[in-house]
């Protein structure tokens, strides 16, 4: 019997335009899935920055919280003179204006150098220029009674510049009172204190800047 002969360009022309269509269903399909994977990595790295932003703000809104906490108090301190220079002149004036107020019958103090404080604990995020320095003073009170002495610590807590602080003291009842009149001192106290204030790098660029 014999065989029909297979006529190939008819069957070329037949086959090539589904060849020609899958070739091109293949290279759609390559592409979409490269397209699919590209935007999986786009959402990722979005998903990423999205979170990071959050963490961002959220590092901003408690910063922000600690400010606002803190920048009250922190300007109290400069304006009672904690934070800032050392006013020795002011500090002066104030121990004259409280013994003439209260009558204390004498008052004589000296005070030593300024000197710096190496605080026990440091801490990381701490301004580098902050600097903590301290005062000696040599106070000694003549007194008709011990209220004197507590009233005038009164009238300096609330008045003298920077932070003052009581180191010690020790009253003692003068020997010869007799021939005193009322308003001589019979009793004195000698106390030892220590008169602090904080530099910031604020208050070192006004004072380089005047």
């Amino acid at each position: 019997m014999d065989k029909t002969p297979v006529d190939w360009r008819f069957l070329a022309s037949d086959l090539l335009w589904p060849g020609v269509s899958a070739l091109v269903m293949l290279v759609v399909l390559a592409g979409t899935i490269w397209f699919h994977g590209e935007q999986r990595r786009a959402f990722a790295d979005y998903s990423v920055n999205q979170d990071a932003m959050h963490e961002n703000y959220d590092a901003l809104v408690t910063r922000r919280r600690i400010l606002e906490r803190y920048h009250n108090r922190y300007d109290a301190y400069r304006s009672t003179g904690f934070v800032g220079q050392e006013s020795r002149l002011e500090w002066a004036d104030t121990v004259r204006d409280a013994v003439s107020q209260l009558d204390v019958p004498n008052v004589s103090y000296s005070v030593e150098p300024q000197r710096e404080v190496v605080p026990p604990v440091t801490f990381r995020n701490a301004d580098p220029d902050l600097k903590i320095y301290v005062s000696r003073i040599a106070l000694e009170v003549g007194m008709v009674h011990e209220l004197d002495f507590l009233r005038l610590f009164d009238a300096l807590k609330g008045e003298v510049p920077g932070l003052m602080k009581v180191d010690r003291c020790k009253v003692s009842r003068l020997v010869d009172v007799a021939s005193k009149t009322t308003i001589d001192a019979n009793m004195t106290a000698s106390c030892s204190m220590m008169l602090f204030s904080v530099i910031t790098s604020d208050i070192n660029q006004s004072g380089s800047g005047s």
